[in-house]
Protein backbone atom coordinates (compact mmCIF):
# COMPACT_ATOMS: atom_id res chain seq x y z
CA UNK A 1 0.00 0.00 0.00
CA UNK A 2 2.84 2.51 -1.04
CA UNK A 3 0.83 4.65 -2.34
CA UNK A 4 -2.28 4.90 0.28
CA UNK A 5 -1.86 6.95 3.22
CA UNK A 6 -5.22 5.42 4.40
CA UNK A 7 -7.27 2.68 3.04
CA UNK A 8 -10.99 1.63 4.73
CA UNK A 9 -14.04 -0.48 3.93
CA UNK A 10 -16.75 -0.71 5.92
CA UNK A 11 -20.79 -1.57 5.39
CA UNK A 12 -23.64 0.61 6.10
CA UNK A 13 -26.52 -2.51 7.03
CA UNK A 14 -28.98 0.19 6.88
CA UNK A 15 -29.13 0.78 3.38
CA UNK A 16 -27.55 -2.20 1.85
CA UNK A 17 -24.46 -0.57 0.85
CA UNK A 18 -20.71 -1.03 1.12
CA UNK A 19 -18.62 2.31 1.36
CA UNK A 20 -14.64 2.16 0.12
CA UNK A 21 -12.69 4.95 1.19
CA UNK A 22 -9.04 6.11 0.49
CA UNK A 23 -6.79 8.40 0.72
CA UNK A 24 -4.09 8.35 -2.00
CA UNK A 25 0.02 9.67 -0.84
CA UNK A 26 0.93 13.20 -1.81
CA UNK A 27 2.43 12.58 -5.41
CA UNK A 28 1.40 9.10 -6.79
CA UNK A 29 1.02 8.69 -9.83
CA UNK A 30 -1.96 6.58 -10.34
CA UNK A 31 -3.54 6.37 -14.17
CA UNK A 32 -6.85 4.61 -12.82
CA UNK A 33 -8.28 2.71 -9.82
CA UNK A 34 -9.95 -0.62 -10.07
CA UNK A 35 -12.28 -0.75 -7.22
CA UNK A 36 -12.78 -4.74 -6.77
CA UNK A 37 -15.18 -7.21 -4.87
CA UNK A 38 -15.49 -10.76 -4.18
CA UNK A 39 -17.76 -13.36 -2.40
CA UNK A 40 -15.11 -16.28 -1.49
CA UNK A 41 -11.65 -13.41 -1.78
CA UNK A 42 -10.31 -15.08 -4.69
CA UNK A 43 -12.53 -14.35 -7.55
CA UNK A 44 -12.19 -10.34 -8.07
CA UNK A 45 -14.82 -8.18 -10.64
CA UNK A 46 -14.59 -4.93 -10.73
CA UNK A 47 -17.81 -2.95 -9.39
CA UNK A 48 -16.11 0.34 -10.46
CA UNK A 49 -13.42 2.22 -12.43
CA UNK A 50 -12.23 5.57 -11.41
CA UNK A 51 -9.25 8.16 -12.56
CA UNK A 52 -6.19 8.64 -10.09
CA UNK A 53 -5.34 11.65 -8.76
CA UNK A 54 -3.81 14.96 -10.64
CA UNK A 55 -0.23 14.76 -9.48
CA UNK A 56 0.48 18.35 -8.77
CA UNK A 57 -2.66 18.80 -7.29
CA UNK A 58 -3.58 18.31 -3.80
CA UNK A 59 -4.71 14.87 -2.06
CA UNK A 60 -7.78 14.40 -0.91
CA UNK A 61 -9.77 10.98 0.19
CA UNK A 62 -11.76 9.26 -2.21
CA UNK A 63 -15.33 7.82 -0.81
CA UNK A 64 -17.37 5.62 -3.25
CA UNK A 65 -20.47 3.72 -2.52
CA UNK A 66 -21.31 0.35 -3.90
CA UNK A 67 -24.81 0.09 -4.23
CA UNK A 68 -25.30 -3.38 -5.09
CA UNK A 69 -22.87 -5.63 -2.32
CA UNK A 70 -22.82 -9.32 -2.14
CA UNK A 71 -25.25 -10.43 0.83
CA UNK A 72 -22.68 -12.23 3.80
CA UNK A 73 -19.46 -11.56 3.43
CA UNK A 74 -17.48 -10.04 0.76
CA UNK A 75 -14.02 -8.81 0.46
CA UNK A 76 -12.81 -5.38 -1.59
CA UNK A 77 -9.29 -4.56 -2.12
CA UNK A 78 -8.47 -1.15 -4.82
CA UNK A 79 -5.92 -2.92 -7.77
CA UNK A 80 -4.23 0.48 -8.92
CA UNK A 81 -2.37 1.11 -12.04
CA UNK A 82 0.37 3.27 -12.50
CA UNK A 83 1.62 6.10 -14.90
CA UNK A 84 4.30 3.30 -15.70
CA UNK A 85 1.75 0.27 -16.00
CA UNK A 86 2.89 -1.06 -12.74
CA UNK A 87 -0.18 -2.68 -11.42
CA UNK A 88 -0.66 -2.89 -7.29
CA UNK A 89 -3.15 -4.13 -5.38
CA UNK A 90 -4.74 -3.49 -1.99
CA UNK A 91 -5.11 -6.01 0.76
CA UNK A 92 -8.70 -7.48 0.66
CA UNK A 93 -10.70 -6.42 3.61
CA UNK A 94 -13.82 -8.27 4.30
CA UNK A 95 -17.36 -6.61 5.51
CA UNK A 96 -20.69 -8.51 6.16
CA UNK A 97 -23.94 -6.88 4.65
CA UNK A 98 -27.09 -8.53 5.87
CA UNK A 99 -26.65 -8.89 9.56
CA UNK A 100 -30.57 -8.75 10.70
CA UNK A 101 -30.92 -12.04 8.55
CA UNK A 102 -28.63 -13.86 11.07
CA UNK A 103 -30.33 -16.06 13.42
CA UNK A 104 -28.84 -16.04 16.78
CA UNK A 105 -25.69 -18.28 17.48
CA UNK A 106 -24.61 -18.07 13.66
CA UNK A 107 -20.82 -17.76 13.66
CA UNK A 108 -19.68 -14.45 11.99
CA UNK A 109 -16.53 -15.25 11.13
CA UNK A 110 -14.69 -14.64 7.20
CA UNK A 111 -12.93 -16.78 5.46
CA UNK A 112 -9.07 -16.06 6.04
CA UNK A 113 -7.81 -13.10 4.74
CA UNK A 114 -4.45 -14.43 4.72
CA UNK A 115 -3.55 -16.99 2.16
CA UNK A 116 -0.27 -18.03 4.18
CA UNK A 117 0.01 -21.76 5.71
CA UNK A 118 -1.63 -21.94 9.32
CA UNK A 119 0.94 -22.15 11.70
CA UNK A 120 0.94 -23.96 14.94
CA UNK A 121 0.91 -22.46 18.27
CA UNK A 122 1.80 -23.36 22.27
CA UNK A 123 -1.68 -23.24 24.06
CA UNK A 124 0.19 -22.74 26.58
CA UNK A 125 1.73 -19.59 25.86
CA UNK A 126 -2.02 -17.77 26.71
CA UNK A 127 -1.76 -19.88 29.89
CA UNK A 128 -3.21 -17.02 32.69
CA UNK A 129 -3.14 -14.54 30.06
CA UNK A 130 -6.40 -12.13 30.23
CA UNK A 131 -8.33 -11.22 26.70
CA UNK A 132 -11.80 -9.85 26.25
CA UNK A 133 -13.67 -12.78 25.14
CA UNK A 134 -16.97 -12.96 23.55
CA UNK A 135 -18.04 -16.76 24.72
CA UNK A 136 -21.02 -18.27 22.99
CA UNK A 137 -22.49 -21.43 24.70
CA UNK A 138 -24.26 -24.21 22.59
CA UNK A 139 -27.85 -22.47 22.87
CA UNK A 140 -26.30 -19.43 21.42
CA UNK A 141 -26.05 -17.24 24.32
CA UNK A 142 -22.99 -15.29 24.31
CA UNK A 143 -21.37 -14.15 27.82
CA UNK A 144 -18.59 -11.49 28.27
CA UNK A 145 -15.70 -12.96 30.31
CA UNK A 146 -12.43 -10.63 30.39
CA UNK A 147 -10.63 -12.70 33.50
CA UNK A 148 -7.39 -15.06 32.54
CA UNK A 149 -7.72 -17.98 30.84
CA UNK A 150 -6.04 -21.85 31.49
CA UNK A 151 -4.67 -23.65 28.75
CA UNK A 152 -2.69 -27.03 28.71
CA UNK A 153 -2.49 -29.12 25.75
CA UNK A 154 -6.38 -30.98 25.96
CA UNK A 155 -6.82 -26.56 25.16
CA UNK A 156 -8.70 -23.78 26.98
CA UNK A 157 -10.51 -23.98 29.83
CA UNK A 158 -11.43 -21.63 33.09
CA UNK A 159 -11.33 -22.45 36.49
CA UNK A 160 -14.23 -22.94 38.98
CA UNK A 161 -15.84 -19.91 40.24
CA UNK A 162 -16.26 -17.75 36.73
CA UNK A 163 -20.24 -17.45 37.04
CA UNK A 164 -20.93 -18.84 34.00
CA UNK A 165 -22.54 -21.94 33.77
CA UNK A 166 -20.45 -25.13 32.96
CA UNK A 167 -20.10 -26.31 29.51
CA UNK A 168 -18.20 -26.24 26.09
CA UNK A 169 -18.27 -22.24 24.73
CA UNK A 170 -16.84 -21.25 21.47
CA UNK A 171 -14.70 -17.71 21.47
CA UNK A 172 -17.13 -15.69 18.90
CA UNK A 173 -15.38 -12.20 19.45
CA UNK A 174 -11.85 -11.80 20.78
CA UNK A 175 -9.35 -8.56 21.86
CA UNK A 176 -7.00 -11.35 19.90
CA UNK A 177 -7.93 -12.24 16.39
CA UNK A 178 -6.21 -15.72 16.11
CA UNK A 179 -8.82 -16.86 19.49
CA UNK A 180 -11.93 -16.54 17.76
CA UNK A 181 -13.55 -20.19 16.80
CA UNK A 182 -11.64 -21.83 19.47
CA UNK A 183 -13.25 -23.62 22.08
CA UNK A 184 -13.20 -23.30 25.94
CA UNK A 185 -14.27 -25.31 28.49
CA UNK A 186 -15.79 -23.78 31.70
CA UNK A 187 -15.68 -26.49 34.86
Amino acid sequence: MENFEEFFVYPDDDNDQVKVSWHPKKGATIKTYFLEKSDDNEHFVVWKKTKGPNEDGPTKKILEVDFEPFSGWSYYRIRELTESGEVNYTPALPVFIGLEHLIKGVRMTPKSVVKDTPQKVSLSHFDGKSFILVLRDQKGDEFLYDKPIRANELGFYVEPGSGLPTGPYTIAASSLESLIGLTVLIY
